[in-house]
């Protein structure tokens, strides 16, 4: 497995598509300024709708701090533009159906512990629970997340790498680190 990423690293630049344009760069992105970067599974996963909707709820928080937020996901386009509206998230969606930015950021998939491991089970509870349900499976059902931010310089100024499937940080923690 390739070393992961550490702070203060140069970001690796990626090229993407959205469901409704592209191809765009990370590049791209970071010349309007800087960007928290999520790396989710798909969007019928319900942990990850979960997530994409807590991002919604505080998108206006990143923005007042200056932050763009760009969410890859393993879905293909067409999954996400028959699924959501262009006005529905606040924020850039980029489709990665073969894993090539995950790579490159050395985002892996995890081991079926992870995918099983009790903060894992107790996150999909509260999915359930609160009305998410699981959707069209893409990509790779056993992918662990990840969040970086990354300056306008390109640098990494943050770097999580999940412990399991659903090991996201909060927005509040990430939202702190942008302080």
């Amino acid at each position: 497995m390739a070393k992961r990423l550490v702070k203060e690293s140069a970001a690796p630049d990626f090229e993407f598509m959205t469901p409704w344009e592209g191809p765009l760069t990370l590049r791209s992105l970071l010349e309007q300024g800087p960007v928290v970067l999520y790396f989710l599974r798909y969007l019928g996963c319900p942990l990850c709708r979960m997530k994409l909707d807590e991002i919604k709820r505080d998108a206006e928080k990143f923005t007042q701090k200056g932050y763009q937020v760009l969410a890859v996901i393993q879905s293909t386009r067409q999954t996400v533009a028959e699924t959501v509206t262009p006005e529905e998230y606040p924020f850039t969606i980029a489709c990665d159906p073969d894993a090539e930015a995950y790579i490159s950021y050395r985002v892996t998939p995890g081991s079926f512990l992870q995918y099983v491991a009790p903060h894992a089970a107790l996150k999909a509870m509260k999915a359930l629970r609160e009305g998410y349900t699981h959707g069209k499976k893409e990509g790779l059902e056993l992918q662990v997340p990840a969040v970086f931010v990354i300056g306008s310089d390109g640098t990494l100024h943050y770097v999580y790498y999940g412990k399991n499937v659903a090991d996201v940080p909060e927005n509040e923690e990430i939202l702190e680190a942008l302080a």
